[in-house]
């Protein structure tokens, strides 16, 4: 059963879904994959993801706020993962936005538009529990943030806007939880991800919130086939981000410093899946992932729908080599 959710256990949102288009991030939701793999083994994911906003919202209320007319991005990635041992393995993502844009409310129409790499994340994880005999695995991990600029993004000597940068521009940290039961007899699969991102402050002493993702998986194979199909829900909760010193931004002061107040929230996702399997080595999948439930402290650009695509593709390890 494994080899049907390699992929879709990636997409636990490889790092955030932006669900806030305004706020900057990896837009793929933990880097976590479908736990540990066998030394020396090596897996490649490549991805690409389009998400569109539009229309802000006040708590879980609409507004008439419209300064921004809707918010998108493209964005590709890279996430590889190598096993240190049977236990440990080491794993990194890369991603880079391709167009990420805010279209503003003026006459004429303008259009603000940003690109680059963003942060790349460096993380080891470790499994805790493999048990084969009643298929059930944990695997915790955590690592590094890294930015490949600390500068803000500037077109033609023109510093862009927060909400079209490409990264945090800070280092942070992260760290997961993955947990699997499989129902073998009945090709049933049920994993509860979590995983917490800290951002340190930037070069303008502005830091973004900390962030909560759990996830729960459903994964129910068709038949014979090499098809099967995934349902997430997905649950992210965002503290609001903090800035030090004056800005444009309506602030409060907190224990941790000055929060910005159209900064964090609730939101709660769905989002369908189907992955294909082509001998249990590649695999290809697309989903959608479509807001149920939004609280944002707050006006805030609310995100209406996201599609993503991914391939997946595992290298010799023991398992893989002995099977052969």
């Amino acid at each position: 059963m494994k080899n049907f959710v390699i992929l879709f256990i990636s997409l636990f949102f490889l790092k955030t879904v932006l669900a806030q288009c305004c706020t900057p991030g990896n837009p793929v939701g933990g880097t976590t994959q479908i736990g540990i793999l066998d030394k020396k083994a090596f897996r490649a994911i490549s991805f690409y993801r389009y998400s569109f906003s539009e229309g802000y919202w006040e708590g879980n209320k609409r507004t008439e706020n419209s300064f921004v007319k809707n918010g998108k991005f493209n964005y590709a990635g890279l996430m590889l993962d190598y096993g240190l041992s049977n236990k440990v393995n080491i794993e990194t993502e890369i991603g880079y936005f391709i167009s990420k844009s805010q279209t503003y409310n003026l006459d004429p129409p303008f259009t603000s538009n940003g690109f680059g790499f963003n942060n790349a994340v460096l993380s080891l994880k470790y499994n805790l529990i493999n048990n084969t005999a009643y298929p059930i695995e944990w695997t915790i991990g955590g690592g590094a943030k890294i930015p490949f600029k600390k500068k803000y993004l500037s077109v033609d000597n023109v510093e862009l806007p927060r909400g079209v940068q490409p990264s945090t521009h800070a280092f942070g940290f992260a760290t997961q939880s993955l947990l699997f039961k499989d129902f073998p007899k009945i090709g049933l699969l049920l994993i509860l991800i979590n995983r917490f991102e800290n951002n340190f402050t930037d070069i303008k002493n502005y830091q973004y919130g900390d962030i909560l993702f759990s996830s729960l998986f459903t994964a129910k194979k068709l038949g014979k086939s090499n098809c099967t199909t995934i349902l997430q829900i997905r649950h992210e909760w965002r503290d609001q981000d903090i800035v030090s010193g004056s800005g444009i931004f309506p602030t409060s002061l907190s224990k941790k410093g000055t929060r910005v107040l159209a900064s964090g929230g609730n939101l709660i996702f769905i989002a369908p899946q189907i992955n294909y399997s082509i001998g249990q080595k590649w695999n290809i999948s697309f989903l959608a992932d479509l807001p149920v439930y939004r609280f944002y402290n707050g006006a805030q650009m609310g995100n209406k729908f996201a599609f993503a695509c991914y391939l997946s593709r595992d290298f010799a390890g023991k398992c893989e080599a002995n099977e052969e």
